[in-house]
């Protein structure tokens, strides 16, 4: 039986066999499918549970200012807040890598990474204001592009394994009609009232979906149902995912 041992910076370099035999270029087997398979299952996971239960943060907007032409003083309150609607969701894979790194202690971690994009994403309320009296809606905001960042990261030396999730909007499309408040029922009040919403309101929103909800369904997944990749030792990166290029 060949032995590997792999110390410190050599390890991101090379090997030595016991017999003496240095083994170049060490990369995981296949990280391509592992992390296509962890957002598959994550997303089926969130499926299952149904989309509904990303639940959006409650929000006030205290009003006090001329808006179109018209003085408005009072609150709009947001409440029972959810994801509505997506049109599509996909794995960039440009966004499918992995990197070895050596630490400060001297130990060698590998991390993956993988990047899951939900796109045209609608998110509705409950909408109550006192302006002008009480008045009753139901809003939403159409946002075009959210991408969540699968990391997943084992030190070689010591294989603790660290899994995170981070969340992240598209801020760059404020035009059209991403980003804009709708209210149901339409009239003078509500079509104003549209204009006070903010394009970063739900920012806190797509963090906390990342780190309570899809990270927990990532981080179970890694460490109870997915078997972590083998080494490939003296090898390139294609040959290492040739099951994922055929």
């Amino acid at each position: 039986m060949l032995l590997i041992k792999c110390v410190g910076l050599f390890f991101l370099l090379s090997c030595q066999a016991g017999s003496g035999q240095v083994v170049s270029r060490v990369f995981l087997i296949n990280h391509i499918g592992y992390m296509v398979e962890l957002i598959q299952e994550t997303v089926m996971e969130i499926e299952r549970r149904h989309w509904s239960s990303l639940k959006a943060d409650d929000f006030i907007v205290d009003v006090d200012a001329t808006v179109l032409g018209k003085h408005l003083s009072g609150t709009i309150s947001y409440s029972n807040g959810f994801l509505v609607t997506i049109q599509d969701v996909n794995v960039l894979e440009t966004s499918l890598t992995q990197a070895w790194s050596l630490q400060p202690d001297n130990t060698v971690r590998v991390e993956m990474q993988g990047q899951l994009r939900i796109v045209d994403v609608q998110i509705g309320w409950d909408v109550n204001t006192n302006i002008n009296g009480n008045h009753y809606y139901t809003g939403s905001v159409r946002i075009p592009l959210i991408t969540f960042n699968f990391s997943v990261i084992k030190n070689m030396h010591t294989h603790k394994i660290t899994v995170t999730v981070t969340g992240e909007q598209d801020m760059t499309q404020t035009s059209s009609n991403y980003y804009k408040m709708h209210l149901v029922p339409f009239n003078t009040l509500s079509d104003t009232l549209m204009s006070t919403y903010q394009a970063n309101t739900t920012i806190r929103t797509v963090n906390t979906w990342a780190i309570e909800v899809i990270q927990p369904i990532a981080h179970d997944l890694v460490m109870n149902k997915l078997d972590f990749p083998e080494l490939c030792y003296d090898c390139t990166l294609t040959e290492a995912n040739e099951d994922w290029y055929g």
